[in-house]
C-alpha cells in the first residue's frame, strides 16, 4: 500500500494478531525492517482487539520511519504495545536515526526502559504517546556514551504522557551525555506523572558530564508534573535550558528532594538557565528543600514564580551562585535565600527585583514584608543607591556578610510609606548612609 507519505506497512499483514496473548514481536519487527529497506514509510498498527504483545525489544535503525497507531474514536485509547519482560523500543539500535515519527501509541513495559536510544536520534517527532514504565525502569532513556556521532538532538515530544511507578527508583525521563550531543530537544504540552508509593528519583534528569560533547538548548514548555515528591526536573550541567510554564500538582506526600535542581555535571555547571512561570499548586516541601535549588549555576534567570494555591512561599535558594536574576512580574510570595556573592546581581525576599547599579530602587511592599540584602560591598565600591519604600509594609535593608552601615553591624528599616534611604559604598565592607527621608529605623 502507498500513500502520499510513502509506503504503508501494516503489521497485521506481516502476521501480528493483537490479542495480548500471541507474541507479535517477529511480525512487528518484520514490518519495521521492510519499511527501512524501502528507505522509509509508515509502519501502521491498526487497533487490535486488545493490544500487541512483544517479548523482545523492537529495533528501529533507519531514517524516515513513521510508527503510527490508530486513535480510537469516542474517547477510547490509542494502540497498545506491551512488553512485560524487556523494553519496547530501541530507537537507533545500530546507528543514529533521523526524521522518524511516532504517533498515537500506548507503550508499556514492566521489564525494562520503555524507549531507549543506543546510538541516538535527531529531528524525530513524538506525538500523542502514552509511555508507561515501571518502578525500576525509565519511560525514556538515553546514555550518550557510545562515541562520536551518537547524538540526541532536535527531537520534539508533543502532547505525550510519561508515567512511572509506583515506588519509582529511577528517573522517568533519564537523559545523560558524556561524549555526544544532547541538544535542542523540546518537550511541550507533556504530562509527567508517578503513581505513589516510596519515590526516590526525580521525574526528569538531564546529566551532562561531556568532555567532548554538548548539552544545550533543551526546553520544557507548558508541562505538568504530578506526584513529583522526589523532584520534577534535575539538571546537572547544560547551557541555555528553558523551563517555561511548569505546574507541580498532586504531591501525595511530603517531598524528599527539590522540585527544580540546578547542579554540577562533573565540571559542567548549568549556565544560562531560564525558568518562567513556575507554579506549585499544593503540597508540602520537606525540611531544607526548595522549589528551586541552585547549587552550581551561572546566569540563571527566574521570571514570575507564581504564588501557591495555599498562599505559602515559593522558595528559591540561589546559594551564592553568580548572576542570578529573579523577576516576579506580579509580586507573589517568593522567598529567596543565600542571595549574594561578590559579582551577583540578584535579589530579595517577597517578590522584589533589584539590579545593582546606580539609581533609584522602588520597593513595592503591599503584599508582604520585604527584605533587601545589599550585594557584597567589595564589588560595588563607588556606587550609590536610593532605596524607597512604596506600600504599606516594612522594608528591611540588610548587608551581605560582615559589611556594615556607618561602621555598625545593624539593619535599616523603612518604616513609613515613601520612606527612603540613600547609601554609598566606600569600599572596605562599609556602606555610608548619606540621606534619609520619612521614617527610617535601625537595630
Amino acid at each position: 500500500m502507498s500513500t502520499q507519505l510513502g509506503r504503508v506497512f501494516n503489521v497485521m499483514e506481516y502476521g501480528a494478531v493483537g490479542d495480548l496473548s500471541t507474541d507479535d514481536t517477529t511480525a512487528i519487527q518484520a514490518a519495521i525492517d521492510a519499511c527501512e529497506t524501502a528507505n522509509g514509510g509508515v509502519v501502521f498498527f491498526p487497533n487490535p482487539p486488545s493490544g500487541y504483545l512483544t517479548t523482545a525489544v523492537l529495533n528501529v535503525s533507519g531514517d524516515g520511519v513513521t510508527l503510527q497507531g490508530q486513535s480510537r474514536t469516542g474517547g477510547g485509547s490509542s494502540t497498545l504495545i506491551q512488553n512485560v519482560t524487556t523494553g519496547v523500543f530501541d530507537l537507533g539500535k545500530t546507528a543514529r536515526i533521523r526524521w522518524c515519527q511516532f504517533k498515537d501509541l500506548r507503550l508499556h513495559s514492566a521489564g525494562g526502559d520503555v524507549i531507549v536510544s543506543t546510538f541516538g536520534m535527531a529531528k524525530c517527532m513524538f506525538e500523542n504517546l502514552f509511555i508507561n514504565g515501571s518502578a525500576g525502569n525509565s519511560a525514556l532513556s538515553y546514555d550518550g556514551d557510545n562515541g562520536s556521532g551518537v547524538d540526541f538532538f532536535g527531537n520534539v515530544f508533543l502532547n505525550c504522557e510519561f508515567s512511572g511507578g509506583p515506588n519509582q527508583t529511577v528517573p522517568v525521563v533519564n537523559l545523560t551525555t558524556n561524549k555526544s550531543e544532547l541538544n535542542q530537544n523540546l518537550f511541550t504540552g507533556c504530562v509527567f506523572t508517578l503513581n505513589g508509593g516510596t519515590i526516590t528519583a526525580p521525574i526528569v534528569s538531564i546529566i551532562n558530564t561531556a568532555t567532548s560533547g554538548y548539552c544545550y538548548g533543551n526546553q520544557f514548555v507548558g508541562v505538568t508534573f504530578e506526584d513529583s515528591v522526589a523532584g520534577a526536573i534535575h539538571l546537572n550541567g547544560g547551557l541555555g535550558t528553558v523551563i517555561d510554564g511548569i505546574g507541580i500538582f498532586d504531591l501525595s506526600a511530603t517531598t524528599v528532594d527539590h522540585m527544580i535542581l540546578l547542579d554540577d555535571g562533573t565540571g559542567n555547571t548549568c549556565r544560562g538557565t531560564t525558568i518562567t512561570g513556575y507554579l506549585r499548586a499544593a503540597g508540602t516541601l520537606g525540611g531544607s528543600l526548595y522549589d528551586i535549588q541552585i547549587l552550581a549555576a551561572q546566569n540563571t534567570t527566574i521570571i514570575s514564580p507564581v504564588q501557591l494555591d495555599t498562599g505559602t512561599d515559593v522558595t528559591i535558594n540561589v546559594n551564592d551562585q553568580p548572576s542570578t536574576r529573579i523577576i516576579p512580574l506580579n509580586p507573589p510570595n517568593v522567598l529567596v535565600l543565600n542571595r549574594f556573592s561578590s559579582d551577583a546581581a540578584y535579589e530579595v525576599v517577597g517578590g522584589v527585583t533589584l539590579t545593582w547599579d546606580h539609581g533609584v530602587i522602588n520597593i513595592e511592599s503591599t503584599a508582604a514584608t520585604r527584605i533587601v540584602t545589599l550585594p557584597d560591598n567589595a564589588a560595588f565600591e563607588g556606587k550609590s543607591y536610593l532605596i524607597r519604600r512604596d506600600g504599606s509594609n516594612t522594608v528591611t535593608i540588610d548587608r551581605a556578610g560582615s559589611d556594615t552601615f556607618d561602621d555598625a553591624d545593624i539593619q535599616k528599616t523603612l518604616d513609613s510609606d515613601s520612606a527612603a534611604i540613600g547609601i554609598f559604598s566606600i569600599g572596605d565592607g562599609e556602606w555610608k548612609i548619606v540621606a534619609t527621608e520619612g521614617t527610617v529605623g535601625g537595630s
